[in-house]
C-alpha cells in the first residue's frame, strides 16, 4: 500500500512536507495544522526540530523551529505549539507555512508498504510483454484502496490502476518501475473512442 508523507512540491532537497498551518488557535500562540502524513502523532506530538517553509515579502524561506507539543485525534486536524511562539500575533505570521522534516526522518515501513513519493515517476511495465506503458503521475486513496494514476505513453489520457497485489505483483524501488497484470480493457477505460485504433475497438 502507499503511505503518505508528501515530498514538498517544490522539491526542496532532503525535506518532506508533513502538514500545513492554516489557522491560529486560542490566545497562547498555538496553531492548527492540516496533516499531510500517515504519521500525525509522530510528526505533531513528538517534541523536536521541524522546518517551516513560508513566504516572507514575496520570497520563499526555510527556517528551523522547535515543536513543543501537539494534540489531535486520528482523521482530524492537529493543534500545535512551537517554541517562542506565545502570542496571537506571532502565531499569525506562521499561517500559510508548510511544516517539513528531513527525508532521513521518515519511519521505516513494513514490507509491502511504500511512500507515495517513491512511487511517483516510476515506469509502468506490462508483465506479459515487458512493454513500458506509462509512468505513475500520482497516487490517491479512495477510502477502500490506493489507486495509481498512470500517464499512458500511447495517449494523452491517464489510467487508474488499483494498487493491489493481484494487479501490481512487483514493485522495484531499485529499478524505479512497477510490473502490472491489468484486466483486459483497464488501461483503455478513460481513453475516448476516437483515440482508439480500430483494432483496439474490436478487442474491447
Amino acid at each position: 500500500s502507499a503511505t503518505q508523507d508528501l515530498v514538498d512540491s517544490t522539491s526542496d532537497s532532503g525535506f518532506v512536507e508533513t502538514g500545513y498551518i492554516y489557522r491560529v488557535h486560542g490566545l497562547q500562540g498555538e496553531v492548527k495544522v492540516k496533516p499531510a502524513t500517515d504519521f500525525p502523532e509522530l510528526r505533531f506530538s513528538k517534541p523536536g526540530t521541524r522546518w517551516l517553509k513560508r513566504q516572507v515579502l514575496g520570497t520563499e524561506i526555510m527556517e528551523e523551529i522547535k515543536l513543543v507539543e501537539g494534540r489531535g485525534r486520528p482523521g482530524q486536524n492537529w493543534i500545535v505549539k512551537f517554541e517562542d511562539i506565545n502570542t496571537v500575533e506571532q502565531a499569525q505570521k506562521l499561517v500559510g507555512s508548510a511544516i517539513l522534516v528531513t527525508d532521513q526522518d521518515r519511519p521505516v515501513l513494513e514490507e509491502g508498504d511504500f511512500y507515495t513519493h517513491d512511487l511517483i515517476g516510476m515506469r509502468v511495465v506490462l508483465q506479459e510483454t515487458g512493454e513500458i506503458v506509462g509512468t505513475i503521475a500520482n497516487v490517491f486513496n479512495n477510502g477502500a484502496s490506493d489507486l495509481l494514476h498512470v500517464e499512458l505513453n500511447s495517449s494523452t489520457h491517464r489510467a487508474w490502476i488499483p494498487f493491489v497485489e493481484a494487479i501490481v505483483p512487483t514493485v522495484s524501488l531499485e529499478k524505479r518501475e512497477i510490473v502490472i497484470t491489468p484486466p483486459k480493457g483497464l488501461l483503455e477505460l478513460n481513453i475516448p473512442k476516437h483515440e482508439k485504433s480500430k483494432k483496439e475497438r474490436r478487442e474491447l
